[in-house]
This record gives C-alpha cells, sequence and structure tokens, in this order.
C-alpha cells in the first residue's frame, strides 16, 4: 500500500520545506495539509485547502529573510559555458547527419555508375 505525503504549514499556513509519510486515509491535523504544494513563488501559502504562490510583496521579504535562495538574473560563467556546448554538440550532431547522407548519396551514384559500365 503506497504512502502519502503530510506536508508541515506554519499557523499562517506557509509551506515548511518538510513531509512525512503516512498511510492512504490519514487525517491531517492543525499545521499539516495532505495536498501537495505545486511549484509556485515562494513562500507558497495554503488558503481554503488550495495552494498560492507569493504576493510581490511576500516573495520580497522572503528574499531579504533567505537571501542564500535568490535566484541570480544572469547566468553563471560555468552556466554560459555549458549551455555553448550544448549548442556546439548540437550543431555539430547535424553536421554528422549531413556529412553521413551525403557519403550514402555519393555510396549509391558510384554503385550505380559500376552497375552501368559493367560492374568494373
Amino acid at each position: 500500500m503506497d504512502k502519502i505525503k503530510v506536508y508541515y504549514i506554519d499557523n499562517n499556513g506557509v509551506y515548511q520545506d518538510h513531509f512525512r509519510l503516512e498511510d492512504p486515509g490519514y487525517q491531517a491535523k492543525a499545521g499539516e495539509t495532505t495536498v501537495p504544494k505545486p511549484s509556485l513563488r515562494e513562500p507558497a501559502v495554503i488558503e481554503g485547502g488550495a495552494w498560492r504562490g507569493a504576493t510581490d510583496e511576500e516573495y520580497a521579504a522572503w528574499l531579504a529573510a533567505h537571501p542564500q535562495k535568490k535566484v541570480e538574473k544572469e547566468p553563471t560563467a560555468e552556466q554560459q559555458m555549458i549551455n555553448a556546448l550544448g549548442k556546439t554538440q548540437v550543431t555539430q550532431t547535424a553536421d554528422i547527419k549531413e556529412l553521413k547522407q551525403t557519403v550514402n548519396f555519393l555510396g549509391k551514384q558510384l554503385m550505380a555508375a559500376k552497375n552501368t559500365q559493367g560492374g568494373n
């Protein structure tokens, strides 16, 4: 029998970063919910049994309280390098495919030329 996740919320309904597993049919108590939190802007809040993402003001206050969670607006040098490598690989894969098609086409032309010359 699969377990269900029980998510912890504070007194304001704000999702806490952890959960525990319980048997199906478990009834959530105060400070808990069994409603899965979707991907929302933090701090996610449960209101009336449904999750909502943070307002601009809530998000700004949350970022101030959690500076390590702040998302960088500009990609790092490493991220830029990985992106460039990915683009290069895509280009090279397309080039290889085109070269294979060219080799296949030339091989067919060679075979056709040999057949018209009597196989010599």
